[in-house]
């Protein structure tokens, strides 16, 4: 019995194919951002893509659990609400793209 028929890097929750490269976090590309400070003290912030995923250069295993518990399809309006509770969740701040870096 075969239990795998795809590499293991696939069937990673939210993995981009080896071939597609990430968006960078511009205006362009984002729905907004979280800004936030780390346990350790750093600033640090979680990006929401056009795509509805969530990235966090500096914590990546934040990412998972992001993606899961603040789906923007799961909020009203689409990313704002996201965003909003997040930035709760993270004790941050949200920062949508007309409002500047």
């Amino acid at each position: 019995m075969v239990l795998m028929s795809r590499p293991l890097e696939s069937l990673e929750c939210g993995a981009l194919p080896a071939t597609e490269e990430e968006p960078p976090g511009t205006p362009e590309t984002m729905l907004g951002l979280v800004r936030f400070v780390t346990h350790k003290g750093e600033p640090a912030e979680a990006i929401l893509d056009l795509r509805g995923r969530w990235r966090c250069p500096l914590l990546p295993v934040l990412e998972r659990p992001l993606n899961i518990l603040y789906d923007p399809r799961r909020f009203k309006p689409f990313g704002a609400g996201a965003l909003h509770a997040a930035a709760a969740w993270l004790n941050g701040t949200a920062r949508f793209p007309a409002e500047g870096r």
